[in-house]
Protein backbone atom coordinates (compact mmCIF):
# COMPACT_ATOMS: atom_id res chain seq x y z
CA UNK A 1 0.00 0.00 0.00
CA UNK A 2 2.60 2.46 0.88
CA UNK A 3 3.72 2.24 -3.25
CA UNK A 4 0.76 3.96 -4.36
CA UNK A 5 -0.34 6.00 -1.15
CA UNK A 6 -0.53 9.26 -1.48
CA UNK A 7 -1.87 12.15 0.73
CA UNK A 8 -4.24 12.80 -1.32
CA UNK A 9 -5.86 8.69 -1.47
CA UNK A 10 -4.34 8.14 1.47
CA UNK A 11 -8.48 8.00 2.75
CA UNK A 12 -9.64 6.05 0.10
CA UNK A 13 -7.03 3.20 0.49
CA UNK A 14 -7.51 3.41 4.98
CA UNK A 15 -11.52 2.68 4.01
CA UNK A 16 -10.22 -0.09 1.36
CA UNK A 17 -7.93 -1.79 3.92
CA UNK A 18 -10.13 -1.79 6.33
CA UNK A 19 -13.22 -3.28 4.41
CA UNK A 20 -10.70 -6.02 2.06
CA UNK A 21 -8.62 -9.10 2.77
CA UNK A 22 -4.58 -8.48 2.28
CA UNK A 23 -4.70 -10.28 -0.99
CA UNK A 24 -7.49 -7.89 -1.86
CA UNK A 25 -6.25 -4.57 -1.31
CA UNK A 26 -2.42 -5.98 -2.43
CA UNK A 27 -4.43 -6.52 -5.95
CA UNK A 28 -6.08 -2.99 -5.87
CA UNK A 29 -2.84 -1.63 -5.24
CA UNK A 30 -1.21 -3.38 -8.03
CA UNK A 31 -3.74 -2.39 -10.01
CA UNK A 32 -3.67 1.24 -9.31
CA UNK A 33 -0.08 1.18 -9.76
CA UNK A 34 -0.12 -0.06 -13.50
CA UNK A 35 -2.70 2.63 -14.08
CA UNK A 36 -0.43 4.86 -12.44
CA UNK A 37 2.08 4.17 -14.65
CA UNK A 38 -0.09 4.05 -17.44
CA UNK A 39 -1.38 7.45 -16.87
CA UNK A 40 2.35 8.79 -16.11
CA UNK A 41 4.27 6.70 -18.83
CA UNK A 42 2.29 5.75 -22.13
CA UNK A 43 0.83 8.67 -24.53
CA UNK A 44 -2.44 7.05 -26.55
CA UNK A 45 -0.59 6.97 -29.40
CA UNK A 46 1.95 4.59 -27.67
CA UNK A 47 -1.06 2.25 -26.94
CA UNK A 48 -1.62 1.47 -30.52
CA UNK A 49 1.80 0.99 -31.39
CA UNK A 50 2.51 -1.83 -28.88
CA UNK A 51 -0.85 -3.81 -29.69
CA UNK A 52 -0.63 -6.84 -31.31
CA UNK A 53 -1.61 -10.16 -32.54
CA UNK A 54 0.10 -12.85 -33.64
CA UNK A 55 -0.51 -16.41 -34.88
CA UNK A 56 1.42 -19.64 -34.87
CA UNK A 57 0.56 -23.21 -35.88
CA UNK A 58 1.42 -25.86 -33.81
CA UNK A 59 2.89 -29.31 -34.95
CA UNK A 60 -0.02 -31.24 -33.95
CA UNK A 61 -2.08 -28.79 -35.94
CA UNK A 62 -3.90 -26.33 -33.32
CA UNK A 63 -3.25 -22.93 -33.50
CA UNK A 64 -1.37 -20.87 -31.07
CA UNK A 65 -2.79 -17.07 -30.82
CA UNK A 66 -0.95 -14.34 -28.58
CA UNK A 67 -3.10 -11.11 -28.09
CA UNK A 68 -1.61 -7.64 -26.38
CA UNK A 69 -4.58 -5.76 -26.26
CA UNK A 70 -5.10 -2.86 -23.14
CA UNK A 71 -7.26 -4.49 -19.63
CA UNK A 72 -10.44 -3.06 -20.81
CA UNK A 73 -10.22 -5.01 -24.44
CA UNK A 74 -8.54 -7.74 -23.03
CA UNK A 75 -11.44 -8.22 -20.55
CA UNK A 76 -14.38 -8.04 -23.80
CA UNK A 77 -11.99 -10.56 -25.76
CA UNK A 78 -12.03 -12.59 -23.16
CA UNK A 79 -15.54 -12.34 -22.54
CA UNK A 80 -16.69 -13.54 -25.65
CA UNK A 81 -14.20 -16.12 -26.00
CA UNK A 82 -15.51 -17.71 -22.96
CA UNK A 83 -19.40 -17.13 -24.12
CA UNK A 84 -18.41 -18.86 -27.53
CA UNK A 85 -16.56 -21.73 -25.72
CA UNK A 86 -19.49 -21.92 -23.63
CA UNK A 87 -22.78 -21.70 -26.53
CA UNK A 88 -23.03 -24.17 -29.43
CA UNK A 89 -25.22 -23.59 -32.52
CA UNK A 90 -25.93 -26.65 -34.98
CA UNK A 91 -27.56 -26.81 -37.57
CA UNK A 92 -29.61 -29.31 -39.73
CA UNK A 93 -31.33 -29.61 -42.87
CA UNK A 94 -33.08 -32.72 -44.04
CA UNK A 95 -34.75 -33.78 -47.21
CA UNK A 96 -37.20 -36.11 -48.32
CA UNK A 97 -38.31 -37.03 -52.00
CA UNK A 98 -36.29 -33.96 -52.72
CA UNK A 99 -36.36 -34.67 -56.87
CA UNK A 100 -40.09 -34.71 -55.81
CA UNK A 101 -41.20 -38.13 -57.57
CA UNK A 102 -44.53 -40.88 -56.94
CA UNK A 103 -43.81 -42.90 -55.01
CA UNK A 104 -46.10 -45.71 -55.32
CA UNK A 105 -46.93 -47.02 -52.06
CA UNK A 106 -49.52 -49.98 -53.15
CA UNK A 107 -51.20 -50.91 -56.80
CA UNK A 108 -54.53 -52.73 -57.33
CA UNK A 109 -53.20 -56.18 -57.56
CA UNK A 110 -57.21 -57.69 -58.23
CA UNK A 111 -56.55 -59.36 -61.84
CA UNK A 112 -60.47 -59.50 -62.29
CA UNK A 113 -62.56 -62.58 -63.26
CA UNK A 114 -62.03 -65.47 -65.61
CA UNK A 115 -58.35 -66.93 -66.72
CA UNK A 116 -55.11 -65.09 -66.98
CA UNK A 117 -54.10 -63.48 -69.02
CA UNK A 118 -57.09 -63.34 -70.84
CA UNK A 119 -59.83 -60.91 -68.69
CA UNK A 120 -58.06 -58.63 -66.68
CA UNK A 121 -60.03 -55.80 -64.82
CA UNK A 122 -59.45 -52.07 -66.50
CA UNK A 123 -58.05 -50.58 -62.84
CA UNK A 124 -56.01 -53.70 -62.24
CA UNK A 125 -52.12 -52.85 -61.19
CA UNK A 126 -53.01 -49.19 -61.54
CA UNK A 127 -51.18 -47.37 -58.36
CA UNK A 128 -53.82 -47.06 -55.21
CA UNK A 129 -51.22 -45.15 -52.86
CA UNK A 130 -48.21 -42.67 -52.58
CA UNK A 131 -45.74 -41.67 -50.70
CA UNK A 132 -45.70 -38.45 -49.26
CA UNK A 133 -44.46 -35.14 -51.11
CA UNK A 134 -41.14 -33.32 -51.62
CA UNK A 135 -40.68 -32.26 -47.91
CA UNK A 136 -37.48 -30.27 -46.21
CA UNK A 137 -36.78 -29.77 -42.71
CA UNK A 138 -34.79 -27.12 -41.35
CA UNK A 139 -33.56 -27.18 -37.60
CA UNK A 140 -31.11 -25.27 -35.30
CA UNK A 141 -30.47 -26.38 -31.80
CA UNK A 142 -28.62 -23.65 -29.84
CA UNK A 143 -26.48 -25.47 -26.55
CA UNK A 144 -25.38 -23.30 -23.95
Amino acid sequence: MTRVATAANEPTLLELARLSTAHQLEQVCRKYATVQRHDADVRPKDDAERRYVSRRDTADGMVRIEVVLCSEEAGRVLAACSASAETRVDGLVEAFNLTDRVNPITRNTTFGSGSYPSNPVSPFNTVTAVGDPRSIQFGVRLTF
